[in-house]
């Protein structure tokens, strides 16, 4: 929490999946803000970004392949709910894709919130039934990401958090930032075709837990989508009281 959480490693398939929680909710942010949504929230994360707020030290459960894939499809039941969004930590250090494929889960449909820095070793495929918002926090993303933005897919979506007080590079409107304790400040990975992405990318305001703050961050990336053309996104769910 706060640029103090451990550095995460891959988790293998075989080793199941690490889960921090799993709960229904709002998508309050990016392309299904507004969307009912079961979240499944994934333990660890490769990167130690000083303004994270995730509760790193909340246990952490240990699940089989079979139990998740039964929890999901029992809270799918339960919430009449068949849209899933996998968050983290960075739930790309776990083996995901295979679980979307799985003949009982192919009538849900998947989003998956990351950073972007690493994919899964098996094969994951971003279509109509799974889309990504990727939020960099690093210069870099991995070639995967960098290949389907270059070639324009669709599902693919960027999310930039915005500060009051972030330099902004003046070409692109993209963040010019550490968001790594001790690191140099650069430009924030963005696609290559920014013309043509414009309706794919979002801007958020950051929540600083403190009012005036955010009420600056908001106003200025307000602005920022006016000048630039994108869009503006909102933590739904925290304005109507949900996690």
């Amino acid at each position: 929490m706060f640029g103090k959480n451990a550095i995460a490693s891959r988790v293998p398939g075989a080793a199941g999946f690490r889960v921090h929680s799993m709960f229904p909710t709002i998508q309050g942010e990016g392309p299904y803000a507004g969307v009912p949504a079961i979240f499944v929230r994934l333990a660890g994360c490769n990167l130690r970004c000083w303004f994270c707020d995730t509760q790193f030290e909340t246990p952490v459960t240990q699940m089989k392949h079979g139990e998740l894939l039964y929890a999901m499809l029992e809270s799918a039941e339960r919430n009449n709910c068949r849209f899933f969004v996998f968050t983290g930590g960075e739930p790309m250090l776990q083996e995901i894709g295979a679980l979307f494929r799985h003949e009982k889960l192919a009538k849900m449909l998947f989003q998956v919130e990351t950073a972007g820095s690493v994919w899964p070793r098996e094969d994951m495929r971003v279509d109509g039934r799974v889309s990504i918002v990727c939020s960099p926090k690093t210069h870099g993303v991995a070639a995967e990401i960098r290949h389907m933005a270059s070639d324009s897919n669709p599902y693919l979506f960027f999310k930039y958090l915005i500060s009051s007080t972030d330099k902004i590079d003046e070409e692109t409107g993209i963040p010019i930032v550490d968001t790594q304790k001790g690191g140099k400040p650069l430009i924030l990975y963005h696609p290559p075709q920014l013309k043509l992405a414009k309706r794919r990318i979002y801007l958020q305001p950051m929540d600083e837990n403190d009012d005036a703050k955010n009420a600056a961050n908001a106003k200025r990336a307000a602005e920022l989508c006016m000048r630039y053309g994108y869009r503006l996104s909102l933590q739904l769910h925290k304005i109507v009281g949900l996690d």
